[in-house]
């Protein structure tokens, strides 16, 4: 089974829009998909998938149940761990005790590794920023995939998150992409977008960069609450780009 985390410095970049329809086109390919959320403070896929999971990533992370109980079925092709939203600051997943994070890092490795047989591809949509719980997303996938929007602070900002949080990853073989989403359509922002690149390929050895436009008619369709955005060609395209990284 791939294991394919889906990050970003920020929030509000898009990231889980992505792995929902990374989910999807995957799952359009008759590949078995399971989506994990992790994203714990601000919780989504319920609402976005309509699913009523009696069990949590929450539940799973606090160790009140097994990883393969909570998972969820969707009417999109693939299986769903979603975040509940009953969550509190003494959760120990807001903890900073390294040698819990550890322990429960091996054991999330352990349970995927269990259920390999029954997925092809595991995505998982990490939280922004970083913490013990978004190292732990990086160390255990194979391919990384970091969602930013294009614009100067951001780039900044995640090209240090990935200089002081994914420098070791590299050493252990790991594949990253950057996808660069809400491009603007604005001339100029070709030439920005090239010299932020060569940031990344000289600093850091980043060789695999994806884009995805901004268009009125996605913020449109997300205004409504559609989130998987199978009817957009524009957007599967670039969606399609992905998976192939994916497939690589």
């Amino acid at each position: 089974m791939k294991r394919i985390t889906v990050h970003s410095f920020r929030g509000g970049t898009g990231k889980s829009l992505i792995a929902l329809n990374l989910a999807t086109n995957l799952a359009n390919k008759n590949k078995r998909v399971l989506l994990i959320e992790t994203d714990i403070s601000m919780p989504s896929f319920i609402e976005i998938l309509k699913v009523n999971p009696k069990f949590t990533f929450n539940d799973y992370y606090e160790g009140n149940c097994d990883l393969s109980k909570a998972i969820s079925k969707t009417n999109h092709g693939f299986s769903v761990i979603c975040c509940g939203y009953n969550f509190s600051l003494n959760d120990k997943v807001f903890s900073v005790d390294q040698s819990y994070h550890g322990k429960r890092l091996k054991l999330f490795l352990g349970d995927l590794r269990n259920l390999s047989s029954q997925f092809d591809y595991c995505i998982i949509d990490s939280s922004p920023g970083w913490g013990f719980i978004q190292i732990n997303n990086g160390l255990i996938a194979n391919k990384i995939v970091l969602i930013l929007r294009a614009e100067l602070n951001n780039f900044k900002g995640t090209l240090k998150m990935v200089q002081d949080v994914y420098q070791k990853t590299f050493a252990l073989g790991k594949e990253f992409a950057v996808f660069w989403n809400q491009i603007p359509n604005v001339d100029a922002m070709g030439g920005l977008i090239s010299n932020w690149e060569k940031k990344f390929s000289s600093e850091m050895k980043i060789a695999n960069f994806l884009y995805m436009n901004y268009y009125d008619e996605i913020a449109f369709n997300i205004a409504q609450g559609k989130h998987i955005l199978k009817d957009n060609a524009i957007f599967q395209k670039n969606i399609s780009q992905l998976t192939d990284f994916c497939f690589s």
